[in-house]
């Protein structure tokens, strides 16, 4: 068989890998994280309710899956098409999602949901300027 393919075909593969590997990744945060934590989240809580067994079991079925992806890879010689990616470009992408969700939720725009007393605008602002400043001190890299 034949394993030469067009760029467009490559590149095909070459994301179903990359959107694979995303996900895993992810999930592998997950297990880290409620296996780290106690509780995660504020007004959004991870319940781990997996146990130490189930965990293990889908860490082997990642470690497995990542074999087949690497193989797949290898196999249509995509080697040369591997991406690398920034930490600091994904961190502030992320912290510029968070910025655009925290600055368009201002005082005002409460207003749309009913009647509010322009007297806890004071209340509201302390929390989100102080967030606002810290997520964008986060895209500047001022740690």
């Amino acid at each position: 068989m034949n394993n030469i393919l067009t760029l467009g075909q490559q590149k095909a593969i070459k994301s179903i890998i990359i959107l694979t590997e995303e996900k895993i990744l992810e999930i592998e945060k997950w297990l880290y994280f409620t296996t780290k934590q106690e509780e995660i989240g504020i007004q959004s809580q991870i319940i781990n309710d997996l146990t130490t067994e189930d965990k293990e079991v889908i860490q082997l079925k990642i470690e497995e899956i990542r074999k087949i992806l690497k193989a797949f890879s290898a196999y249509y010689n995509l080697q040369n098409l591997k991406e690398f990616k920034s930490l600091k470009n994904i961190i502030t992408t992320k912290a510029c999602f968070m910025w655009e969700d925290i600055s368009g939720s201002t005082f005002n725009r409460l207003k749309g949901y009913g009647d509010i007393d322009e007297e806890k605008r004071v209340d509201y602002e302390q929390f989100i300027n102080p967030l606002e400043n810290l997520i964008k001190d986060i895209i500047y890299l001022k740690i």
